[in-house]
């Protein structure tokens, strides 16, 4: 239900009393439109942070109102009105639902974005990330078959987990000197790659889930990589993380945004994802993944994980963050808010 109310002045002057106007009677020239009253029919309260777009628009035939249907439509504010020098005009409150957006985008992510964009570039604040030279998109064999390219850039997405790039690149490139395709990895005993993997995090396991893996591939997909989110999602050890990396790099399909503990952390101190989602106690990397595909455009989706992962490596750190180098710390509700380090031990970050 939408109402609208004139001065009182104006209002008595259409014998209105009260105050309320009848929107059937034409306005006059000489009367204000005052701030308009919204009240929602809606289950779920609608967060203050997302607007309503309000527009006035000359119109001749009967009254319609606005209304929203659910607390889920994203709506912008525009209100307006005119009044004709000529004739007397009727006005007809309309609302405007912009398509395709689940929940609000964060206000001016686009300027953020392009900031960060550009400290990431070459001569940025954060240009030199190990992630540019050492991460899983940089570590496969650029001369090897398309097949066994895509499997060392499967290899080195399920080695990253809880492991820096420098680790993850280094253990890559000795697989390689031994002989990274999946015929060559089944018949390397269990013992030699623990070896060749360690010190990479969690090492053994991934060492059995890299044996079953190779095993699943030349039975099941002629020794290739599953080009499937399912598929992907089937493999040993395999998270979404994982899957959606490699759909990216391997197979060039944008799926879904990789969200690492890089991505996850700065998405939350930007605002971008909630920091405690609705109805959860704990939070997850998955949570802030939703988050972001309900409002970011799919042509970022693959470029912002590499964007954010670099930011977070130099600039934007899980302990005494460097805000005063940051272009959008005027902008960021999280900066110079960390500012001491944490005498706790590094974790290990991909």
């Amino acid at each position: 239900m939408v109402t609208r109310a004139l001065t009182r002045a104006a209002a008595k002057r259409q014998g209105n009393s009260a105050g309320a106007i009848d929107s059937s009677v034409p306005l006059p020239k000489s009367a204000r439109i005052a701030p308009v009253k919204i009240e929602y029919n809606v289950k779920q309260p609608v967060p203050r942070r997302w607007p309503v777009k309000i527009a006035y628009e000359e119109e001749k035939p009967d009254i319609t109102k606005a209304s929203v249907s659910t607390a889920s439509e994203y709506c912008s504010i525009q209100a307006g009105a005119s009044n004709s020098a000529s004739s007397p005009n009727r006005y007809r409150l309309k609302s405007e639902h912009v398509p395709d957006a689940g929940v609000y985008p964060p206000a001016d992510w686009q300027v953020a974005l392009a900031a960060i964009k550009k400290m990431r570039a070459p001569g940025g604040a954060a240009s030199s990330a190990a992630v540019d030279s050492m991460g899983c998109d940089r570590c496969h064999d650029l001369d090897a078959p398309p097949a066994v390219r895509r499997f060392q850039i499967l290899v080195a997405a399920m080695l990253s987990s809880q492991t820096r790039d420098e680790v993850t690149h280094a253990a890559v490139v000795r697989l390689r000197h031994h002989g990274l395709d999946p015929a060559n990895i089944l018949r390397t005993d269990l013992e030699t790659l623990k070896e060749l993997l360690k010190p990479v995090g969690f090492y053994p396991r991934k060492a059995e889930f890299l044996h079953k893996t190779c095993s699943i591939m030349l039975d099941q997909y002629n020794g290739d990589v599953p080009d499937t989110m399912q598929g992907l999602l089937a493999l040993p050890g395999i998270g979404p993380k994982m899957a959606h990396l490699t759909m990216n790099v391997a197979w060039n399909k944008a799926e879904g945004i990789c969200v690492d503990v890089h991505v996850d952390r700065i998405a939350v101190r930007l605002g971008w994802a909630p920091e405690t989602p609705s109805g959860k106690k704990n939070r997850s990397p998955e949570d802030t993944r939703k988050a972001l595909q309900e409002w970011l455009p799919r042509s970022e989706w693959m470029e912002i994980n590499p964007l954010l992962v670099g930011l977070g490596q130099t600039i934007c750190t899980p302990r005494a963050p460097k805000c005063g180098e940051c272009s959008i710390n005027h902008m960021c509700p999280s900066a110079f808010k960390q500012t001491t380090a944490s005498p706790r031990k590094p974790s290990k970050e991909s």
